[in-house]
């Protein structure tokens, strides 16, 4: 259930940086809309989302060091990693994406 909380919140966030860029590119044709949505991409997301999921990782691995081999810790710590790891290769491969069909 903590998982779909975050989801809208995630999505409430996205909505309210993305509204000045659309209401922007609301009197334009659809191609500066689209021109807008991959700077949004690329300009806020990508690099906001890689460094978030560099500091996850740095976190996860100071936990990792401190758990003491503690078993509770350790699986959260690699929970974090595996996480922040996906989520990184999510964001590289929808800039990738963004990026082949958008020119």
């Amino acid at each position: 259930m903590k998982k779909i909380s975050n989801l809208w919140g995630a999505l409430a966030g996205f909505l309210v940086l993305a509204t000045p860029y659309l209401a922007r590119a609301a009197d334009d044709d659809a191609k500066q809309l689209v021109n807008y949505v991959r700077d949004f991409y690329m300009g806020l997301l990508l690099p906001v989302g890689t460094v978030l999921a560099g500091f996850v990782i740095m976190y996860a691995g100071i936990v990792y060091a401190m758990s003491a081999g503690d078993p509770g810790k350790t699986g959260v710590a690699k929970e974090y990693i595996i996480g922040a790891v996906s989520g990184l290769a999510l964001l590289l491969t929808a800039a990738m994406i963004i990026n082949t069909l958008i020119k």
